[in-house]
Order: structure tokens, then sequence, then C-alpha cells
């Protein structure tokens, strides 16, 4: 298998590259040979980095067709390196299909004309396409401009008609691709994690802390954590940790939010922390937030996040939308909040500090669900088997 159109991997910490290097460790488990092939240098170089253009991670094979991972500052150089990665990447193509070493491809992009084009290519070499997908565009109110809204009308309407077999990541977006493509195979991939991740970590007893990871794209979620933060009732005293990534000029407005609220001595921000920091602030955090609104694009999305936070067993703390009502049961296996509303976020998080045992059993009831669900070596068979099945409708 070859997945394509991806930037960066597997140096990238973003969130399709993890989904990517979770999907690929479970596809070669089950002796799935994967490539993942980058037409595009997106890396900036610095001091120190020595990334290779050709290798494997986990067991993911990589190649960067542009000849190096390093994006030039030059406009000129830029654009002439695309433009070599594009005909390299039709160069590797055809050359793998040539010598019958190319089963199926594996295509993730939300882009109408990107889909098309690679259909009719890979068309042409008689290799089948299957599509994961993670979001509903129309749903993102970042997406206004009006080329983004005919791409989006164009994708939902006509854009997994493209490809042989589709894997979304909720059941909102089943529902979307059964409509517009009823003939399409379908599987739902849910959000997979590594529950191996924190074996051998001992807690350090630190002070009681909430915790949000996130992108500060997401900026109406972290300003709500905040007010529900502030308004916490109860004596016990914790603090709000905010892991995030974004531009310069998010960070700035995020610091200027901070400095308005009552309890802003009690809030830490994190940025560019190494996967041992996160994975050490996750595992001894008193409670960890994903709030998701009622909106369209929460409602579509899964959080890469929740599936890490409950492999660290600690409890999660969210809201009753979206793909959590199809999981989680309240004070069960997470704290749920029946609406997104600062009071009842707020009464979840007094729970988990003035209840200490309940959280305990709690997050240990939610790593057992995680383990039963979102399990990433679980689903290795199961994408193996749609593969096969989309190989075989070809």
């Amino acid at each position: 298998a070859v997945w394509l159109n991806e930037a960066g991997f597997p140096y990238s910490v973003s969130a399709p590259i993890q989904k990517l290097k979770i999907i690929g460790r479970a596809l070669t488990a089950t002796n799935v040979r994967l490539t993942v092939v980058c037409r595009r240098a997106v890396h900036k170089k610095r001091e120190g980095m020595n990334y290779e253009c050709r290798g494997a991670f986990d067991g993911i094979e990589f190649i960067f067709t542009s000849g190096t991972p390093y994006r030039p500052p030059q406009f000129i150089k830029r654009n002439l390196l695309k433009l070599w990665g594009l005909f390299n990447e039709i160069r590797y193509l055809y050359r793998r299909s040539r010598q019958k070493n190319i089963d199926i491809a594996i295509l993730h992009t939300r882009v109408f004309h990107l889909a098309l084009l690679y259909r009719l290519g890979l068309k042409l070499l008689g290799i089948p396409v299957i599509m994961p997908i993670t979001e509903y565009s129309p749903g993102n109110p970042l997406r206004k401009s009006v080329r983004k809204r005919i791409n989006d009308w164009l994708f939902n309407r006509y854009g997994y008609r493209l490809v042989d077999g589709v894997m979304p990541i909720s059941e909102f977006l089943m529902d979307v691709i059964r409509k517009g493509a009823p003939n399409t195979l379908i599987e739902k991939v849910p959000v997979l994690s590594d529950f191996s991740r924190f074996q051998g970590m001992r807690r350090n007893g630190s002070e009681p802390y909430f915790l949000f990871c996130g992108h500060l794209d997401y900026f109406e979620i972290i300003e709500f954590i905040l007010h529900s933060f502030e308004i916490i009732p109860s004596k016990k005293k914790a603090s709000l940790f905010l892991v995030v990534n974004g531009r310069s000029h998010q960070l700035k407005h995020l610091q200027t939010k901070i400095a308005a609220f009552e309890k802003r001595d009690l809030v830490k921000v994190f940025s560019g922390v190494s996967d041992e920091e996160l994975s050490n602030l996750y595992f001894n955090a008193t409670g960890l937030l994903i709030p998701l609104r009622p909106t369209l694009q929460d409602i579509a999305r899964f959080p890469h996040k929740i599936g890490e936070y409950l492999a660290s067993g600690n409890p999660v703390i969210t809201t009753n939308i979206g793909e959590v009502q199809h999981y989680f049961i309240d004070t069960d296996d997470a704290l749920v909040a029946e609406n997104y509303d600062c009071d009842e976020f707020a009464e979840k998080m007094r729970f988990v500090l003035e209840n200490p045992e309940d959280a305990r059993r709690i997050g240990e009831n939610g790593r057992r669900l995680g383990l039963r669900f979102f399990n990433y070596k679980a689903y290795g068979p199961r994408l193996k088997r749609f593969i096969l099945k989309t190989m075989a409708n070809y």
C-alpha cells in the first residue's frame, strides 16, 4: 500500500501525521507493507537537524520525491521543487505499478481537484483508492472563502464517488458518505491510540491540575475552558495547564486573554513540548479536558487526543456531543457534561477535585473502554480485511 498526499511524515507532530503513524503501525503489524509518499518538502532547516529524505519509521517506509524534506526559503526554488516532487511522484508510482508492487493507494485529501486528478492517474495505473476522512469541511467556520466553499460543496457531493473505499472517523461522516456515495465501501475507523504508551511510568504526586491539549485554531474551546476553570464551585485548589500549538500572534492573544482572569496565576501555558514531556503531563493530570461544541465541525470529528487521554488512565472531562455519546457514560468511564455549558463543565471539574477515588475509578474504566474500542493493535486485522475487500470489489 502507498499513502499519498501527506506532507511531513514522519517528522511532523501534526494530528494528521499522528493518525497516519498509528494507522500505519496497525497495518504493518498485520504484514501490510506501507510506504508514505511525500511529494512536498515542508520542513524548515535548522541547526542540528538532519532529516532523511528516505527511510523507515516504526516499520512504515517513507520517501520524499522532492529529493529533500527541507523547504527552500526562495519563492522560485520552492515552486520548482514542488514540480520536481510531483514529477518524481508520478515516476515512482508508475514504476512500482509496472512492477506490480502496489495493491492499493490510501489518499488523504479534502481538495476536490486533487482527489479527481489522483483518481484519474491511479485508475490508469489500475490501482484502487481508499480515503480516510476525519473532518466535515463545510462545518469548519474558518473555511469562509468562496473558493473553499465551492471546493467543500464539490467534495461532499462528488468526492466520495471518486474512490473505492472510505474510512470515516464518525457516525455523522458515515451518514454523509452513504448519502453522497451509496455504492462506495465504508469502514469506520475511530480515534486510535497506543495504550502501551504509559507502561512503566510512575506518578510524581504533583499538585492537582487540569490539562487541555490542542491547537490554537480552536480558540473558542480554550476560552470555554478558561471560563469553566474560573467558576469551579470548589474550595479545593488546582491549576490549569494548556498545552497548545499555533502561530505567535495566537499565543500572544491567549496570554492577553489569560491576564484578564482572576485565576491567571494558576494557568500555565506550554508550547512545543516533546512527546516525553507530553506523556508526563497526561499521566500526572487530575483531569483531562476536551469539551466538544454543538457544531457540525465537532459533531463530525473525533479528536485524536481523546485516545491519548484515555490511555493515561486519568478521567476525561467532555461534553455529550458527536462521537462521545456513542461510547461514554457519565461518571462511569468519563465525566460527560450534557450540554456545552460552562457551569455544567465546571461542575464536572469540581467532582474530580472533591472525589479523587471516584475519579481514579472513572479514569481506569475509561482506559478499559479505550482498550476495547480505540487500541490500534486490535484494529490492524480489521483494516487489512477492508483493504482486501476493496481490492476484490475493484
